[in-house]
């Protein structure tokens, strides 16, 4: 689990947000720029209410990169590329998912009271999602559709 990323990357990375505690008083994780967050937010959002089985997501960005972080219950996150396949589990909020573009992801949440906030590098633009699965992508890693 990394603390520092110092870029995007190709593929996802489950970071360890700083946590400071304050006995009696509860907890505080952090993610900011440059340590913890390598891009700026323009838009931020939570996924919440989802019942339990319910997918979300089956999308990819072309350009934005997005900060996932459980705050309450857990997620179980598929991420999918080209050349690589992986699962993660969010289960705290000091723990998130640092998910570059052209990942393809897939998640589900424990049931109604979980909650997901997703920090994204971009505002909403619908030109920006990939619906199509990874299987159907061509195989070089630059020709996403």
């Amino acid at each position: 689990m990394n603390a520092t990323p110092t870029s995007l990357g190709d593929f996802p990375t489950l970071l360890h947000l700083p946590t400071h505690s304050n006995h009696g008083r509860g907890n505080l994780s952090v993610a900011e720029l440059p340590d913890t967050l390598p891009f700026p937010v323009r838009r931020c959002f939570l996924v919440h209410d989802v019942p339990r089985g319910q997918v979300r997501g089956g999308h990819a960005h072309r350009r934005c990169a997005q900060l996932m972080i459980c705050t309450h219950g857990s997620c179980q996150i598929e991420t999918i590329t080209p050349r690589r396949q992986q699962h993660f589990l969010l289960t705290t909020p000091s723990h998130a998912l640092l998910v570059p573009p052209g990942v393809w992801l897939a998640y589900q949440m424990s049931g109604p009271d979980a909650c997901l906030i997703v920090l994204a590098s971009c505002v909403y633009e619908p030109s920006d999602y990939i619906t199509t699965h990874p299987q159907q992508w061509d195989p070089q890693p630059d020709h996403r559709p």
